[in-house]
């Protein structure tokens, strides 16, 4: 995992226009959740993506819980917000977009993100003398 932290971590800005691409992409085209999370497959693969993407942002981001919190809710929110102007005017809309599904991916997201960023920085044992700091 180390070999993988730091090929993340000398190309650096690559992978974080590529995570934070992703995670607008998924605010996008994910939302809302109950459309399609409809079995375990379903399931399995939301996690696992969330997961990767924890991966990727323990070797972009040193150690700020907040940072990749407030990162991954900005840009969750300007997939959503992507999506809306996609939808705009369709039936789909007054669906989709109503207070419940908008606040539950909002806070599901970003949370479940940043959980799995925290057990990698804390549970899993990184390298000391790994490139985090440039």
């Amino acid at each position: 995992m180390n070999k993988l932290l730091d090929y993340v971590q000398e190309r650096k800005k690559l992978f974080w226009f590529l995570t934070m691409f992703f995670i607008a992409f998924t605010g996008c085209f994910m939302f809302p959740l109950s459309k399609y999370l409809n079995n375990f497959t379903d399931y399995f693969i939301y996690v696992m993506y969330i997961i990767y993407i924890g991966l990727l942002l323990v070797g972009i981001i040193k150690n700020n819980l907040i940072a990749v919190y407030l990162l991954t809710l900005l840009f969750t929110t300007v997939g959503i917000g992507i999506r809306y102007l996609i939808e705009y005017g369709e039936v789909f809309v007054s669906e989709n977009f109503n207070l419940l599904n908008i606040l539950t991916f909002i806070i599901i997201y970003p949370a479940s993100i940043t959980l799995y960023y925290y057990l990698f920085i804390k549970i899993i044992p990184v390298k000391k003398d790994l490139k985090t700091d440039k």
